[in-house]
């Protein structure tokens, strides 16, 4: 008899750059932006390439796989390589982002480097370092009454994460490798939170680490997206 092996088991590693997206994957409804900046500066859903800030950030090997990177930058500082995307969440519509990512830092009062974020001040995504310590670590985003943030749990320097957060317009819900940390309901609308920045956010401040994989979805099916098994394997939005 022959043995079947699981087609979303396939990828157990990063992919070679040129890999489609499986769109016969359910996962993937309402996929709109998927970013793996250590292979590509392009956005594989919709072609369109990362803009580089301040020349962008380098490339090097990972246990991950190949990640785009900064290291040894003072974390005051706002001259952050980093990268913009095409994509500006749809407010109107709930969402998720996800960040495979480290960080050379544990979170801290200096600055406000992030991982993930909009680039409107104070934008939604992901923040790390943050002079509020209810905005370290943690999915924020703004809306008409003000600002929200779920946490993640504690960090670990240089130790991977996969941070998730979701937002159904109601609750935001931060996962951490796949387990739910925290949920804050939201009262007023979400705000617009401007274009996603990868190893960044707005004012260009400092990020030290590494990102293999970055990615959104912005519609009514983020709300049917089993988190743990999206953690469990994230690359199953390739292509076997």
């Amino acid at each position: 008899m022959a043995i079947i092996i699981p087609r979303r088991e396939i990828w157990t590693r990063q992919p070679p750059a040129g890999t489609p997206l499986d769109w016969s994957n359910p996962i993937n409804n309402d996929l709109v932006g998927v970013w793996v900046p250590g292979t590509s500066r392009r956005n594989l859903v919709t072609g369109v390439d990362l803009v580089p800030i301040n020349g962008g950030c380098t490339k090097e090997a990972t246990k991950k796989g190949l990640a785009t990177a900064n290291h040894g930058l003072s974390l005051n500082g706002t001259t952050n390589p980093a990268f913009t995307t095409d994509i500006n969440i749809d407010v109107t519509k709930p969402f998720l982002l996800l960040a495979w990512f480290s960080s050379d830092d544990l979170p801290s009062t200096s600055g406000y480097g992030a991982p993930f974020q909009g680039n409107a001040t104070y934008g939604l995504g992901f923040t790390y370092h943050h002079s509020s310590t209810a905005f370290q670590n943690a999915f924020q985003v703004r809306t008409t009454s003000g600002w929200f943030a779920a946490k993640f749990d504690t960090p670990v320097a240089k130790k991977p994460l996969m941070w998730v957060g979701m937002c159904d317009l109601v609750n935001i819900k931060a996962y951490t490798n796949g387990i739910l940390s925290n949920t804050t309901a939201l009262t007023g609308y979400v705000v617009n939170g401007g274009n996603l920045i990868i190893m960044g956010r707005a004012g260009n401040y400092n990020f030290n680490g590494d990102g293999v994989l970055f990615a959104a979805w912005n519609g009514d099916s983020v709300k049917n997206i089993n988190v743990k098994k999206l953690n469990d394997n994230p690359l199953q939005i390739f292509a076997p």
